[in-house]
């Protein structure tokens, strides 16, 4: 099976414990899963005064795994980003950009990250965007700003040229953005956080929707098996189950 992982995740959360952090933990739930690869970012990366060490990391970690692409997260607000962006496309083969405005202070509007922008068009990678990372109700010590659905609805709007994927979306945000992910080609959404209602992508389907959803488990932060679940278990087809658990859509456009 060619089942892709589009948002997991290596490394330790800072503020619980992480069971089985490592890339080779998260290459065996995969495979218990019967998922064969995915777009792989660093948990570590989001906090670490210097993220480019966490990128090397990572990079070392899924050497030898061509499955497996590499999504650097990037801080636009740090002095030293633009030099690591371009050494990442030198050395690292990077796949794509993960972006988390509301860890790291900033709006998806503000000029400090607009070279990014630029920079991904050039480029012509995928950004993920993550709305949130854990559920703000289990949040500890550092309480982290969630993306607005109008603020992600003005960026996809105003921001084109590149492939986005607005991760980590609520059952009820998804649906207050399809006019806008419509009508572009390049917008997806992956299902880590559709958690919030039963038969949600059997609901979904009547809004043309579903061709851009892909998988997306937000392991080890998240549960992965909970998350598959909404997938395996919508009666929604077994062709477009399949269409969203190997991005096809989402692999045509990069």
């Amino acid at each position: 099976m060619n089942h892709l992982d589009c948002g997991c995740f290596v490394g330790a959360w800072p503020f619980h414990k992480i069971r089985h952090p490592s890339f080779a933990d998260l290459r065996a739930l995969h495979m218990k899963n019967g998922i064969s690869g995915g777009f792989v970012s660093s948990t570590d990366a989001i906090f670490w005064n210097d993220p480019w060490e966490a990128e090397l990391d990572l990079a070392k970690a899924l050497k030898g795994f061509p499955s497996y692409r590499h999504v650097m997260t990037v801080n636009p607000t740090l002095p030293g980003v633009w030099d690591d962006l371009e050494r990442a496309v030198r050395s690292l083969s990077v796949a794509g950009v993960r972006v988390l405005p509301g860890f790291h202070g900033y709006a998806l509007s503000d000029d400090c990250a607009k070279p990014l922008w630029d920079w991904l068009r050039r480029h012509r990678l995928p950004l993920f965007i993550s709305m949130r990372v854990e559920d703000e109700r289990v949040t500890h010590l550092f309480h982290p700003r969630s993306l607005t659905v109008s603020e992600v609805d003005a960026f996809l709007k105003a921001e084109t040229g590149f492939p986005v994927v607005v991760s980590n979306v609520r059952d009820n945000e998804l649906p207050a953005l399809r006019d806008t992910i419509l009508a572009r080609p390049d917008v997806f959404a992956d299902a880590a956080g559709f958690k919030g209602s039963l038969f949600f992508l059997d609901d979904l389907a009547p809004t043309g929707l579903l061709p851009r959803v892909v998988y997306g488990s937000y392991a080890p932060v998240h549960c992965l098996k909970s998350t598959l679940l909404v997938v395996e278990t919508a009666k929604i087809g077994a062709a477009v189950q399949e269409s969203i658990l190997t991005a096809e859509n989402f692999l045509k456009v990069l």
